[in-house]
């Protein structure tokens, strides 16, 4: 509460001094203070430089970013927002920065009065690197607190901006479904250069509670990325289910981290090339627009892995691939299909669904190939054994 305020509604300079003397009032700043015996909180201190910046202050962009929750931590010091005519000398933990009229939109939000998400945005972006510009756009879409649209728009109100071209771009992306810096990674740097189909961008299937990263439903593949955040400790465990819930519709699921991105986009392709050969081929073989590389070159730890692990799996000429194949066996036992090579590829990964559930055995995997006859090479024992339970 300012002097004026506390006048205002009666009390007397008498009154105002005895209370900071006796410690229920304390003083922030000359003709500033704070109403209750304890020390000031974040949110009591950006009111209090916007009372002290007078009329048409306003938080300015590092403030409004973390009350917007687009920052993690609050800034210090405090930047408040004046009028240019004003100069506001005061110590303390506020940086008060004189705004010329019509930098940015005039129009001020909530209280504190601070600045719109949208200027908030670009305002900060206009200070920060690349990398950092993608997390902001990323975060502010995907927490409901702007749409691209307005951004857009707040963007081309602007004469100039630092990042014009990179935020023109990174909106296009965001707006096609790409809600994080992982998933802007891997629609740029796999599924585009790679000539991979596009996906379905944070959808659900059809009865399903999950949102899906990038969803071929086509092909029956689900790729999931995986940044640190929301899948540690009980998102660990609500990944697993989602998952399950996804294998149970026939959709296998592939979960990226960063580090698969960032070191082999082409490898990536690669292990879904292993698991459903259907994408490879419309992919046209999945050279890489930007390295040049085919995606079968990198990621299964030796050159001729894929082709020693593909004789052994059952002929392509019916045009389906066992993993992703939903129909009902035919009338009898059914048939399946055994591979057992499949882990002198594998077992080089340290990712991946089927990684995990080969890597280490020597036992043969079973794999329903709705109603398939087993090429003669693999028929064993273990085959005829499992095809009865």
């Amino acid at each position: 509460m300012t002097r004026d305020q506390a006048l205002g509604h009666g009390l007397s300079r008498h009154s105002i001094g005895r209370l900071v003397e006796s410690g229920a009032w304390r003083r922030l700043a000359r003709g500033l203070f704070l109403t209750v015996p304890l020390e000031p909180s974040w949110d009591s201190l950006a009111w209090a430089g916007v009372l002290l910046g007078g009329q048409f202050a306003r938080l300015g962009p590092e403030s409004s970013g973390f009350l917007h929750q687009l920052l993690p931590q609050p800034p210090d010091p405090l930047d408040v927002l004046v009028p240019r005519e004003r100069r506001v000398e005061v110590l303390g933990p506020w940086h008060f920065i004189r705004e010329a009229p019509g930098v940015r939109a005039a129009r001020s939000v909530k209280d504190p009065p601070r600045l719109t998400v949208e200027s908030t945005v670009l305002e900060l972006a206009d200070v920060r690197d690349a990398g950092e510009v993608v997390g902001l756009i990323t975060t502010a879409v995907q927490r409901r607190r702007t749409t691209v649209r307005r951004l857009r728009r707040e963007l081309d109100e602007r004469a100039r901006h630092r990042h014009r071209a990179l935020l023109r771009d990174l909106l296009s992306d965001v707006e096609v479904g790409a809600e994080s810096p992982i998933e802007l990674r891997y629609l740029r740097d796999v599924e585009r250069p790679h000539g991979l189909p596009k996906g379905n961008r944070q959808q659900s299937r059809s009865g399903l509670l999950y949102q899906t990263d990038v969803d071929y439903e086509e092909f029956r593949l689900i790729v999931e990325l995986d940044g640190r955040v929301d899948h540690d400790g009980v998102g660990r465990f609500r990944d697993m289910d989602r998952d399950n819930r996804h294998a149970l519709v026939d959709a296998v699921t592939l979960r990226y981290g960063s580090y698969d991105l960032a070191a082999r986009p082409c490898g990536t392709v690669h292990y879904g090339g292993l698991l459903l050969r259907r994408l490879q081929e419309l992919a046209g073989a999945a050279t890489c627009r930007i390295s040049g590389e085919n995606a079968s070159d990198e990621g299964v730890g030796r050159a001729n892995s894929l082709s020693e692990c593909q004789s052994n799996w059952p002929s392509r000429s019916t045009g389906h691939w066992p993993l992703a194949d939903t129909s009902k066996p035919s009338s009898g036992a059914g048939a399946v299909a055994l591979v057992r090579s499949m882990t002198c590829c594998l077992t080089k990964t340290n990712n991946g669904v089927v990684p995990r559930l080969l890597r280490g055995t020597t036992r043969p995997v079973i794999i329903w190939a709705g109603g398939r006859s087993l090429p003669r090479r693999s028929h064993s024992r273990s085959a005829s054994a499992s095809s009865k339970s």
